[in-house]
């Protein structure tokens, strides 16, 4: 008998999804960066914008993965941090900073 429901693993794998999705665009951003310091024609500013759009995503799911397996410091972190005010005012920006453990989901599938 399996722990977790169809629509917990879904909603688990949609978040993972989104995370390496999150990545890719920060690769994309790093090299689109790099042409702009190096004076070259690029597209920084609309990849900018993709990944601001993505991380909003992201700690949507985030948020919803946490409160869906009863991850109990979630009572503090219900929004998601507007990507125009400086990150280390808002509770996500701060506790990704100084608490560790705060970036980690652990799901037990067995």
């Amino acid at each position: 008998m399996r722990k977790y429901t169809k629509e917990q693993r879904e909603l688990f794998e949609k978040y993972k999804t989104a995370v390496d999705e999150l990545k890719d665009l920060h690769s994309s951003a790093d090299k689109e960066a790099k042409k702009y310091r190096n004076g070259k024609s690029n597209s920084l500013n609309s990849v900018a914008q993709n990944y601001i759009k993505k991380l909003a995503e992201v700690q949507e799911l985030a948020i919803s993965v946490a409160k869906e397996f009863n991850y109990t410091k979630v009572k503090n972190f219900t929004n998601v941090c507007n990507p125009t005010s400086t990150y280390s005012s808002s509770p996500w920006g701060y506790s990704y900073w100084t608490d560790k453990s705060f970036n980690a989901v652990r799901v037990d599938f067995n």
